[in-house]
């Protein structure tokens, strides 16, 4: 009698656990099922503009494909430009995981960027990650998520010539990026607040007029 007391307090005691923790191991850091995913492998490029559009392109020249990737050669004055996935095909999420591959050929210039929580017309927020390649080492920035310094800024061994996986977890106003699986910056709390917007693959110049990338395996 005593035995199966003991199993049905065990038993109790059990459900209660699952109770109290499940809010814990199913919080809203969780992030499972694939909500977007591209890996340009289409060669008709009026077939990735059913999915994709270019809501911005002050650069003089269009993204295209590559070999399976999606590129943008700019050799310009200072400009921006976005590739973001068209409404039809985005579900409105907010809280999300971005992984991309971003292959930075030799020689390609100073500026690399991706972005997400991207608005578009008219305001243009967003959040993005910033490459800044340079002969003495590489600075890595995650911009517009403070009004003051804030640690998103950081040092990291970038290289032309080379293929870089990047994550970026977007989790209310947490903001983290990662790069090859290392943690570069984290973001706890963010102070602009840019709390709903899509992906975007995003190109530049600035002081250095010279910039190529391309893009592949985008998951969202």
């Amino acid at each position: 009698m005593k035995r199966l007391v003991y199993k049905l307090l065990a038993h109790i005691y059990l459900v209660f656990l699952i109770i109290i923790l499940s809010p814990i191991f199913s919080s809203s850091k969780s992030f499972a099922a694939i909500l977007f995913q591209d890996n340009f492998d289409n060669t008709d490029m009026t077939a990735i503009l059913n999915r994709w559009e270019t809501p911005r392109n002050t650069c003089g020249t269009n993204w295209f494909l590559d070999n399976g990737r999606i590129g943008i050669n700019i050799n310009s004055a200072v400009c921006q430009t976005e590739f973001t996935p068209k409404d039809s095909v985005w579900g409105g999420w907010d809280n999300y995981i971005y992984e991309v591959d971003m292959i930075i050929p030799p020689n390609s210039g100073t500026d690399k960027n991706t972005a997400f929580r991207y608005s578009g017309s008219p305001n243009f927020n967003w959040y993005g990650l910033h490459f800044l390649i340079g002969a003495s080492g590489s600075n890595v920035v995650l911009e517009r998520v403070c009004f003051s310094p804030c640690n998103n800024s950081t040092t990291y061994s970038i290289a032309s010539g080379a293929t870089y996986h990047l994550k970026m977890i977007a989790n209310y106003d947490h903001i983290s990026a990662y790069i090859d699986g290392n943690l570069v910056v984290d973001i706890p709390h963010t102070e602009r607040e840019f709390n709903t917007g899509k992906i975007a693959l995003r190109a530049g110049v600035g002081g250095d007029p010279h910039s190529e990338v391309y893009f592949d395996n985008v998951v969202v």
